[in-house]
């Protein structure tokens, strides 16, 4: 059913008093006024954002006559029953149309019908208007929502469209109706080539060896022999089988480590094992433990008597045990 606008004008008219739960027995009555041009007013022309009970408390007190559909609902509601009393406070005209044998006690002294040609019998002539004069607030504003619902309605559309554009393009939905992507050109980035110098410098050597590809990786370590023999010792690799490679180098997370026959040189080069946390020295020949401060997740170093004398640096963040 098209929503009938409520009568705002001047002139006098009806106010229509019902409990929504009988809206579908009130709203066809309403619908037939309507269309026999009465000038009547209901509570869905209420402007949205308006005090409810002030709207229709200053509806009630400008109408000519009250028609009160009456009903178990009706009775039962707080709101009916107030606008019944404040009619009668008025002294306004009180017509009641009964939906059922349900009827309010306050009432029995007013006109009491059951149909629309009944209703029509009792309700003033003057009442009845050319059906435009008074409603085009609520006609404006019946567009106004329309316009408003459609422009709504069209930009949530448009927004859950354009959601699903996007994740369909970066699903690859649309992939075979668009053109072929050239991908953006990366710049070639020159890695200079590891050096037994390069090795030697912990900072130096984890930028370069972070940079090589695999094929770089994959070289033979570029240190002097004997260092690289005992680099290979280190690792636990058998040298004579196997080349030790720079991926070698970068790839050794061991957290613990034994050394036997360690020399200062081969202390140098416990700092490309990041995750080494216990050390354990085993003769040899060595004056300082300093190049152990590279390693800076070392949590305990375990010196066998026959290293000693041996440098202690200040500031070490390691334990020593000595055996």
């Amino acid at each position: 059913m098209e929503r009938i606008p409520a009568y705002e004008g001047t002139n006098r008219y009806l106010f229509v008093s019902y409990a929504h739960k009988d809206a579908q027995s009130v709203l066809p009555v309403i619908e037939n006024l309507y269309r026999n041009h009465y000038r009547l007013w209901y509570d869905e022309g209420i402007t949205p954002g308006s005090e409810w009970p002030h709207n229709i408390a200053s509806h009630l007190e400008r109408a000519d006559t009250v028609l009160v559909f009456s009903s178990a609902s009706s009775i039962a509601s707080i709101n009916c029953e107030n606008e019944v009393v404040r009619a009668r406070e008025l002294n306004r005209n009180i017509i009641v149309y009964t939906l059922d044998d349900m009827v309010h006690s306050g009432l029995d002294a007013y006109p009491h019908v059951h149909d629309l040609s009944g209703l029509e019998e009792h309700l003033d002539p003057n009442l009845i208007g050319d059906g435009t004069e008074g409603y085009e607030h609520s006609s404006q504003k019946s567009r106004r929502a329309f316009l408003w619902d459609m422009v709504s309605g069209l930009a949530a559309v448009a927004g859950i469209a354009m959601i699903a554009g996007l994740y369909g393009i970066g699903a690859g939905w649309f992939d075979r109706f668009l053109p072929a992507r050239t991908p953006a050109e990366v710049p070639v980035q020159e890695t200079p080539e590891p050096t037994a110098e390069s090795i030697n410098n912990s900072l130096v050597a984890q930028a370069v060896l972070s940079n090589l590809g695999r094929d770089e990786l994959m070289k033979k370590v570029d240190l002097p022999e004997e260092e690289y023999l005992d680099f290979c010792q280190m690792l636990g690799f058998d040298y004579e089988t196997r080349n030790l490679t720079y991926y070698d180098l970068t790839n050794d997370f061991r957290e613990e480590l034994y050394v036997m026959n360690v020399t200062d040189q081969e202390l140098e080069l416990l700092k490309y094992f990041p995750s080494l946390k216990r050390l354990s020295l085993d003769q040899g020949r060595i004056s300082s433990l300093a190049p152990l401060q590279d390693c800076s997740n070392l949590e305990t170093v375990e010196l066998y008597y026959d290293l000693l004398p041996v440098e202690f640096p200040d500031g070490i963040s390691y334990e020593i045990w000595i055996r």
